[in-house]
């Protein structure tokens, strides 16, 4: 291995970026500049004689050496990104005029290297761009920091509202101060503030990218926030041809789609070989794994005549022992309001707790994510120990299974995964609406200002026929599991010694 990667070589392993020699390359040359030894003497020594600077005419020398490269490479130098560094020795007007005619920059003078200052940067751009997660509020500053879901700050309430978003709760609780909040902003701007989600068990305030689905920072979302932040310019692009709608036209074309490259490490996926689905096949392990009502992958799939009777579900009772939890939310956007609703059964469907409110939210899948949080804080403190969460919200049940990170709902997210802790046998299933038709019912009833008590008895007449269906299909589910486990007893039982 030793003959094919070299030690120095930066791509193609482990650990390694071809990034780090640009680092190095510029952490090098800084310390050449700052140390004192005797090489650093002579070099300094060399400028100061003059038998390092570079004259003008050196300069244009070296401008028509990068343009040849340009014209043969068919590359374009970016300016915009490039500099010039100059030594001590090197007047300050001297490469100012170097660097004018090279059409580059002089870098201010600083104590860090080019680099590490590059690097900085970055980071307060990500500490400016990125929105602050709410739990504590101690570390939000409330008219500078980015804090709300609407990517707005309050800084034109700078004089109305200072400190802490720490202020705007109530005393020792992490909930709102409605009233206050009412009182000192406008009420568009109160909307902003009280749709914003406090987490409930987060021991401090964090960063979280909202530029990104996930809620990572990528050097991708990095560059799209800045090319939309910055101000048009004449300059030109890294390459000499007009990309105007250039690269949308590619990427639209009408063209076969791209096939795997038959090499020898895995001609399984060859060019005469359709490879798996890759979603399909996650799917399919994890229902060996563990019971998930995933829907199957369907694209391509032709549809069958009956493809919608296909799609209805019912509601499924939980194992022995377990309670299953449905819930589910209505929201509007035009008033940003929203509606939870929850209804917790046992393995023969009666119900044990019903649950609704109403509360402000951003979206849709913000107000899914409220529901589920607030019906597992009710599971807590009920005190009950095995229960199954359902939702037919199947990014929201994905994200609580830990397959995949979600940034609008990562403040829910974190306070579900910390709660998983409290019991002894928790799961989380997606269901289709037609199976979750209690808790969408609860939900739409308390959305128009319909609150019900927790016991079902007192609950309309619609959603006690829904009980009554859900209850019978349970007694005929346990009924052929029941029979199920007899047959499996009995060929034991009869089996041969």
């Amino acid at each position: 291995m030793d003959r094919l990667i070299s030690p120095n070589q930066s791509a193609f392993v482990g650990g390694r970026l071809i990034q780090d020699n640009i680092i190095v390359a510029h952490e090098a040359f800084h310390a050449l500049k700052k140390r004192t030894d005797v090489l650093s003497l002579m070099i300094r020594r060399a400028a100061e004689s003059g038998a390092l600077s570079a004259s003008a005419e050196e300069v244009y020398h070296l401008q028509a050496i990068l343009n040849s490269y340009t014209r043969a490479s068919g590359q374009k130098i970016n300016v915009a990104k490039s500099g010039v560094i100059c030594g001590k020795g090197v007047a300050s007007h001297v490469g100012t005029n170097l660097a004018a005619i090279l059409q580059m920059q002089v870098p201010r003078k600083r104590n860090a290297s080019w680099i590490w200052s590059s690097i900085l940067q970055g980071r307060d751009f990500i500490k400016t761009e990125g929105r602050w997660m709410v739990a504590t509020g101690s570390s939000i500053n409330i008219s500078e920091d980015n804090w709300l879901s609407s990517g707005q700050r309050l800084s034109q309430f700078r004089g109305i509202i200072q400190g802490n978003v720490q202020n705007l709760l109530l005393e020792d609780r992490r909930v709102w101060d409605v009233p206050k909040i009412r009182n000192l902003l406008p009420m568009d701007w109160c909307k902003h503030v009280l749709q914003r989600p406090i987490s409930l068990t987060a021991d401090s305030d964090s960063l979280v990218w909202p530029h990104s689905k996930q809620g990572d920072y990528t050097v991708k979302s990095g560059y799209k926030v800045l090319k939309q932040r910055e101000p048009p310019s004449g300059q030109a692009s890294t390459s000499p041809v007009p990309l105007d709608g250039l690269w949308s036209k590619v990427w639209g074309a009408n063209v076969p789609q791209k096939r795997q490259l038959n090499m020898p490490c895995c001609s399984v996926i060859g060019p005469n070989r359709a490879s798996p689905n890759p979603v399909s096949t996650s799917i399919k392990i994890k229902k060996l794994l563990s019971e998930c009502y995933l829907p199957p992958d369907t694209s391509g799939a032709p549809q069958s005549s009956n493809a919608s009777a296909q799609k209805i579900q019912s509601w499924r009772p939980p194992p022995p022992g377990f309670i299953k939890c449905n819930s589910d939310a209505a929201f509007v956007s035009s008033s940003s309001l929203a509606a939870a609703g929850s209804v917790f059964r046992d393995s023969s469907g009666f119900v044990e707790f019903g649950s609704t409110k109403k509360f402000p939210a951003l979206s849709p899948l913000a107000a899914e994510a409220f529901a589920l949080r607030e019906a597992m804080l009710i599971a807590k403190n009920l005190g009950w120990k095995s229960v199954i969460f359902e939702s037919d919200c199947l990014d929201l049940v994905r994200a609580c299974r830990n397959e995949i990170n979600i940034a609008e709902i990562q403040t829910f997210i974190l306070d579900i995964r910390s709660w998983v802790l409290h019991f002894d046998r928790v799961g989380f299933t997606w269901v289709r609406r037609s199976g979750n038709g209690v808790a969408h019912s609860l939900a739409q009833y308390a959305l128009r200002g319909d609150f019900f008590p927790a016991s079902s008895s007192c609950w309309p007449s619609d959603i006690q026929s829904q009980l009554a269906k859900d209850r019978q299909l349970a007694s005929s589910y346990n009924l052929h599991r029941d029979l199920g486990f007899a047959l499996a007893a009995s060929d034991v039982a009869h089996e041969p010694p």
